[in-house]
């Protein structure tokens, strides 16, 4: 199946050592022939078999006695090809997989053979667990899952507690952040995994475990628990003192402070981490730890009112892990990093991200992340003008990650966004059904990053409806206001002076308006001509 080595030719044929030059031979006299296919790429030759030779070569071998001896010499070869490679590195990581993409499906064939009634179970575990981070890395995460707990359902008594259990989990748990809904499943997995890893001593498993469960936990709202494994994570990183632990611990800090509703801390985390990453040397890190950091940067920095770093790291965000395109992580930082374009007004430099998000996510799958830029197109489109079906397709990606547990997160930004939409398109009352219900899911899970739009939100789809309730509005808008001080959210408590400066102004309280945005707005020191400081300046300094 697909390209293969010399060396890989002598395994699986069963050729001794001396009989390896007339083997070569003939391989060379099949590619004169053009039976056999040659790579023109630099580096190591590979070979590929033509389908008709392919195919004439199959049904010899299916009328030998061959078949089983050839499945498993080809299933062992793999699994120690993969074993050698991983032996020197952590694993496949994202930036490396691509180029082993041509092994697939190779791979594919032996694991389908080693799992089947005639194959052998040591191996098929054996190489499942070798397999399982090159797939990792190329983003086929369904099928990983699969492999992997194939293996699991199938260890024997005398591998359960050992190494292998551990590589499976690890890997299974890093799939399921992306593949799997049900939050118990996940939950146990995760939590044998890190228990494991404890009994075995393998402090870099666990590092890994810890910080994939980090993400997991933020996806479905489980922000307490997020900020423990985060924690938990630094002080495996203290106690070893590795470099790489020490900057991703800090990242992870960042990410969750953020979650959590504390942009100075997490700012402050974000900022450490690259820091440590700039004085430590070239060394390469987990490339979806590297996206959240790196859109964890770019977010913390519009909340705290920095929106002209926010956009250049932003941009800087989105070209760096487009070297990366085959990878989830990549869809991961867009998703993530697309909000602040469109928060600063950048609506045309969102509309590429946006369309790459879509296509990337539908490629490998990633249903969660499809959802997200389907809602990011659909506000491009409401930005400009009222649209049925913008709107239509709004309310549909809304649903999908209601029904996707593991992004309650991003549904609350969503939820404003739809909320605010229908209010202006005359649906006042499915406004108001949405925002109650977000704010509810918000208070459930303790959820305090979104809670200042939420709440400024739900102040304007008062207004907007058809007898305006300023008093209720009035209130929703003070606590935005102060929620977002709180959270040290400057950018947040911008958004929501605006609406309530408008709001006393109309009602004679011009005094109050000018001094509550003025408090606000004099806090900046870039970023004038972003939308909200230029929205802001117009109601200081009318013409």
């Amino acid at each position: 199946m697909g390209q293969f080595p010399l060396d890989a030719a002598y395994s699986v044929a069963g050729i001794a050592p001396h009989e390896r030059q007339g083997f070569a031979a003939t391989i060379s006299s099949l590619v004169d022939k053009s039976l056999v296919a040659i790579s023109s790429t630099s580096g190591p030759v590979y070979y590929r078999l033509l389908d008709t030779t392919r195919a004439y070569a199959s049904g010899i071998l299916e009328e030998s006695d061959e078949v089983a001896a050839i499945a498993s010499r080809h299933a062992s070869y793999f699994c120690a090809f993969l074993k050698s490679f991983v032996a020197d590195r952590q694993g496949f990581d994202g930036r490396e997989a691509a180029q082993y993409a041509p092994h697939l499906g190779n791979i594919r064939k032996a694991l389908s053979w080693s799992f089947s009634d005639n194959g052998k179970p040591l191996i098929a575990h054996e190489l499942a667990a070798h397999a399982a981070p090159l797939l990792l890395g190329l983003s086929q995460f369904h099928e990983c899952q699969r492999w992997c707990r194939q293996a699991l359902a199938g260890l024997t008594d005398s591998e359960i507690g050992t190494l292998r259990e551990l590589q499976l989990l690890h890997a299974l748990s890093r799939s399921a952040i992306y593949a799997t809904t049900d939050f118990n499943e996940v939950k146990a997995t995760f939590d044998r995994g890190l228990q494991l890893s404890k009994d075995l001593h393998d402090q870099r498993r666990h590092f890994d475990l810890l910080a994939d469960f980090n993400v997991y936990l933020v996806r479905h709202g489980d922000f307490k628990g997020a900020m423990a494994t985060a924690k938990e994570s630094a002080a495996v990183a203290s106690s070893t003192g590795d470099a790489a632990q020490r900057i991703l611990s800090e990242w992870l800090l960042g990410a969750s402070y953020h979650a959590a509703g504390d942009q100075t801390s997490a700012l402050k985390h974000c900022r450490s981490g690259f820091r440590l990453h700039a004085t430590s040397g070239p060394m390469q890190l987990d490339l979806a730890c590297e996206a959240r950091a790196r859109f964890g940067l770019t977010r913390s920095l519009w909340l705290q009112g920095f929106p002209d770093q926010a956009l250049e790291s932003a941009h800087l965000t989105i070209s760096q892990m487009a070297k990366f395109s085959h990878h989830a992580s990549y869809c991961f930082a867009l998703v993530w990093t697309i909000p602040v374009l469109i928060w600063c007004g950048e609506i045309e430099s969102a509309v590429e991200p946006i369309e790459t998000a879509l296509a990337h996510s539908a490629k490998y799958s990633l249903a969660g992340f499809h959802a997200i830029a389907k809602a990011q197109k659909a506000e491009l489109v409401l930005t400009k003008r009222n649209d049925r079906y913008a709107l239509e397709m709004l309310s549909d990606a809304h649903a999908a990650m209601l029904a996707n547990q593991t992004y309650s997160i991003i549904a609350s930004s969503t939820s404003c966004v739809l909320a605010k939409a229908l209010a202006q398109a005359g649906r006042s009352g499915e406004a108001m059904s949405v925002m109650e219900a977000a704010l509810a899911r918000a208070e459930q899970v303790d959820e305090q990053c979104w809670r200042p739009e939420l709440l400024r939100t739900q102040g304007e789809v008062a207004l907007l409806a058809p007898e305006p309730n300023k008093t209720e509005a009035e209130r929703f808008l003070v606590q935005s206001v102060e929620r977002a001080g709180s959270q040290g959210a400057l950018a947040w408590a911008l958004k929501a002076a605006i609406p309530l400066a408008h709001l006393w102004r109309a009602t004679g309280r011009t005094a109050e308006a000018q001094s509550l945005l003025y408090g606000i707005y004099e806090q900046f020191t870039e970023g004038f001509q972003t939308q909200d400081l230029v929205a802001a300046r117009a109601l200081l300094y009318p013409l």
